[in-house]
């Protein structure tokens, strides 16, 4: 295991409590009021950083979702809970980083939690956003069926977080906007298709009309919660490949990756990438996803 997975997994087991997995749910974003969260000195030499960096010449204070407390299923929920309400309400991008930049960010969490009242709950002073994750299911079998997954690895001016790691087609959910809209959006920017191709999958992993969330994956450490879709493009494997490829070359794209990786969709061959690529964003996503194939198989 190497160094980046063992600090995973330490938070991980030292936060059980801030891990929330479904999976397939359906979420309700209700409009919340929430606190004004204050930016402190270290966050905000954080973002004067970030904005003098050359990396930060791609970023402007857009409004994004911030999200507040949503309750952590237990096991026997799952199967039962179908639908809730996740609360939101909007913040600039600015400030959302430079209170999650802060030093003081982990003081606040540990006073936050001090009770069993409390315990798991967001400190006012630290917004947590909503990021659009999607695992995106391409190529085509005999049957038509899916043949890989992909995944693309992030050039290092990503300022949010896994600069360098390889992920899963992402983006910040921007205040007001349909999670759905927003994700096929985004996913079809990513790997460089119309997202007219790209299909919603949920249980079974089979097609559905209705917005269904795969897993919701709170990182304290990061202050977001990350909402993962399963997608289906109707694209082959080696129509993405040049896709991303031209993504990749063109000289206009700052989020361009730095590489992909298409991975064979099988329960075994996702496990082997996660056991041999150490630097991967939430891994714990990619492998609910594979017993969710190895169920599918059965």
């Amino acid at each position: 295991m190497g160094r980046v997975r063992k600090q995973q997994m330490k938070q991980i087991l030292a936060g059980k409590r801030k891990l929330l997995l479904g999976p397939w749910f359906r979420p309700k974003l209700v409009q919340s009021e929430m606190p004004v969260s204050q930016r402190s000195v270290s966050g905000q030499r954080q973002l004067e950083k970030l904005l003098a960096s050359e990396k930060g010449k791609n970023f402007f204070n857009g409004r994004i979702a911030r999200i507040g407390f949503v309750n952590r299923q237990a096991r026997r929920e799952r199967k039962r809970a179908a639908n809730f309400k996740i609360p939101v309400s909007e913040i600039g991008f600015f400030d959302w980083y430079a209170a999650s930049k802060s030093r003081e960010k982990k003081s606040l969490q540990a006073k936050e939690s001090k009770t069993a009242k409390t315990r798991g709950r967001l400190p006012e002073a630290v917004p947590f956003n909503l990021g659009l994750n999607s695992i995106i299911e391409i190529g085509k079998g005999a049957h038509g069926e899916p043949t890989h997954i992909i995944l693309i690895r992030r050039p290092m001016n990503v300022a949010t977080t896994g600069a360098g790691y390889w992920d899963l087609p992402a983006g910040l959910l921007m205040a007001g906007k349909n999670p759905v809209d927003a994700v096929n959006a985004r996913s079809a920017a990513e790997i460089g298709i119309d997202k007219s191709k790209l299909k919603l999958i949920g249980k079974g992993l089979k097609p559905v009309k209705k917005e269904t969330w795969f897993a919701l994956h709170r990182m304290d450490n990061a202050a977001v919660f990350n909402a993962f879709f399963v997608q289906r493009a109707n694209v082959s494997a080696e129509e993405v490949r040049k896709s991303i490829r031209a993504r990749i070359r063109s000289k206009k794209d700052a989020w361009a990756p730095a590489g992909f990786a298409i991975i064979p969709r099988t329960s075994e061959a996702i496990r082997e990438f996660i056991r041999t690529h150490d630097k991967t964003v939430i891994p714990e996503a990619l492998r609910l996803y594979a017993m969710e194939l190895a169920k599918a198989k059965k």
